[in-house]
């Protein structure tokens, strides 16, 4: 049987057309085992089962795996006057696709591509302000578009009408516990690959589902008909490359390079997609796909790529300067490529002296859903469920920690903010790391006005926390992210300033004895001072796994370990705890809540280190 273009397969293909290649023969890939990528998985399956569930009369062919039946069953059910089918399959040739809602309506076939990303259907951002697709949602549209040439070339008597349906940021939901309701349980994995699909069950009800209108279904049409000749094109060069012998698309090297999940995936050279792209030049480390902001340089870079020059040493200074001479995002490439040794600027060291105490280094850990969990929230709000925060009260004190983390199935953000206003108050210098605290506190405050919530006192201490961005008002918050990336910079960080990289390299420069200190009183049974042939562990490294078991169908059960060292594992932690597995197992539940604890402490623990080492350098 030939091989067959799936819309996945298409998707891959118009990102770079080497990687149809690699997809066909399962080399491995970082998105294999990427923690938000699953999760967003497991929302999707959800909203796919929130969608089917407003039809119905819809026939789901979802179960049937062999193609050549799909399309039989397809087929005959659309040679009906009117059908709904769920995981529909449709073929022309080589081009093979599953449709998540086909309605046929006479001689119109409505086609509708279900996504768990969400749109604003009062307000649709689709296009920019020149009229082009919106880069963010140009994938998307390409999706359903192939899908709708696949349907005309198989229907020719038919008109297809294509929509998008993805949750609508202008609803809110009247249900409570609208996400627990849909119970995701994970099948077996599939034969001879790393991913597995998922039974969804609805357990609420579903006429208040339906009236509660939280999917938008956006028309496509307009967009998708102008790109369909260019698509055509790129679709039959894809198909022609699967049969009658799997051929490899001669790759395109881009600055592009840096972000593919066939990159890092496997030690394994013969396996490694990447280095088959790059040959020899992928061993050349550190790289120009390295460089900070690589993708800002892509003219400049591209060409030293072309010419085989692809060590960061062979970037051209004038390169990193903007056209009036002065350097490019705060200098950091620069510095990235003429800097050997750790560098900490004036500018920045005036700046942490003149801090006033107490200093409070503070972390948030928040979870965003596509199908809320509360009443009363939009798709995708933000759940503010734990803080922690690491307080130095004067000059020469060692830091004391305070936390808060919610364990109970109820909306946590206003006793989130509640506690931590009272554990701040209006004293002293806030500090974190990036913007994500700060855009928490003012995502509260709205919800506080959606809620009609009178607390005025929770309100104006928000408000002066971190004002409106439209107020004119300095924010309370200051940000050591900010600070990184204009005034510090080590090498070994590669150009970044996450703070998961900044760590470990201020722990290999520091000459501080209280960091040590700090790091081996951190919390009981966990040893933060692990060394190696080049140093200090990264102490996100050395964080506990939490061991889960899923149970895979009836009779497989998997040990599923993973650990709450980055924001993702955090997000599916909660999850689980709360909602998921260990909901009624408080074992489980108590394991994933001390994994969440001390993932959160660990990162104020590290702005801790991170000042000290910084004002005393």
């Amino acid at each position: 049987m030939s091989r067959t273009l799936s819309k996945s397969d298409f998707k891959v293909a118009q990102d770079c057309p080497t990687k149809l290649y690699y997809r066909k023969h399962k080399f491995p890939s970082t998105m294999d085992e990427n923690e938000y990528l699953k999760m967003l998985a497991e929302g999707g399956y959800a909203v796919g089962k929130l969608a089917t569930l407003l039809y119905p009369e819809g026939v789901d062919l979802g179960d049937i795996g062999d193609p050549a039946e799909a399309v039989r069953r397809t087929n005959e059910l659309l040679a009906q006057e009117n059908a709904t089918v769920f995981e529909a399959a449709m073929r022309h040739g080589d081009y093979l696709v599953r449709v998540d809602v086909l309605v046929k309506r006479g001689n119109v076939l409505e086609l509708i591509e279900v996504k768990s990303t969400s749109v604003d259907s009062t307000a649709p951002d689709f296009l920019k302000k020149s009229g082009q697709i919106d880069p963010g949602w140009r994938p998307y549209i390409e999706d359903v578009a192939y899908q709708t040439m696949v349907a005309w070339l198989a229907y020719p008597a038919l008109t297809v009408v294509p929509y998008l349906m993805m949750p609508d940021k202008s609803r809110t939901t009247a249900i409570e516990g609208l996400n627990s309701q849909f119970e995701v349980k994970a099948k077996p994995l599939v034969p001879g690959t790393r991913f597995r699909n998922y039974v969804v069950t609805f357990t609420g009800d579903v006429e208040a589902l339906r009236a509660d209108g939280l999917l938008a279904k956006m028309p496509m049409e307009e967009l998708v008909t102008p790109m369909l000749p260019t698509l055509a094109k790129a679709a039959a060069t894809y198909a022609a490359s699967l049969n009658p012998e799997l051929t490899r698309l001669a790759p395109e090297l881009s600055v592009k390079c840096a972000k593919c999940e066939y990159r890092n995936a496997t030690e394994d050279a013969t396996k490694d997609g990447f280095r088959q792209c790059w040959g020899k030049l992928a061993e050349v480390s550190p790289s120009v796909l390295d460089l900070y902001r690589a993708g800002n340089f892509k003219e400049g870079v591209n060409a030293l790529i072309a010419a085989g020059k692809v060590a960061l040493s062979d970037v051209p200074p004038d390169l990193l300067h903007k056209k009036d001479g002065t350097p490019s995002y705060s200098g950091r490439p620069l510095m990235q490529v003429s800097l050997k040794a750790e560098w900490i600027g004036d500018e920045l060291r005036s700046e942490v002296r003149n801090w006033r105490y107490p200093l409070h280094f503070i972390d948030f850990e928040t979870s965003r859903m596509a199908l809320p969990y509360h009443k009363g929230l939009r798709p995708y709000a933000q759940i503010a469920f734990q803080w922690s925060c690491h307080t130095i009260r004067h000059e020469g004190a060692a830091p004391e920690h305070r936390e808060w983390i919610n364990t109970v199935d109820a909306f946590p953000s206003f006793a989130f903010a509640r506690s931590l206003m009272e554990a701040l108050g209006r004293t002293g210098t806030v500090l974190m790391w990036s913007h994500h605290e700060q855009t928490t506190l003012r995502d509260i405050r709205k919800q506080l006005d959606d809620a009609g919530l009178q607390d005025q006192e929770l309100a104006d201490w928000l408000d002066w926390m971190a004002p409106p961005k439209d107020s004119g008002l300095d924010p309370r918050l200051v940000d050591m992210d900010a600070l990184a990336r204009r005034g510090y910079f080590h090498p070994s960080t590669r150009g970044k300033t996450s703070i998961k990289f900044t760590l470990p390299a201020v722990l290999n420069a520091h000459r501080s004895p209280r960091i040590p200190q700090w790091l081996q009183g951190f919390d009981e049974g966990v040893d933060l001072l692990g060394r190696d042939a080049k140093g200090l562990i990264n102490p996100y490294k050395l964080l506990p796994a939490i061991q889960m078991i899923d149970a895979y169908g009836e009779d497989e059960e998997e040990d599923n370990g993973y650990l709450v060292n980055e924001g993702t594992g955090a997000m599916r932690a909660y999850q689980d705890m709360l909602y998921g597995l260990a909901k009624n197992d408080p074992e489980k539940k108590a394991k994933l809540r001390e994994g969440l604890r001390i993932y959160c402490k660990l990162d104020t623990l590290a702005m801790v280190v991170i000042w000290e080492h910084w004002r005393g350098a």
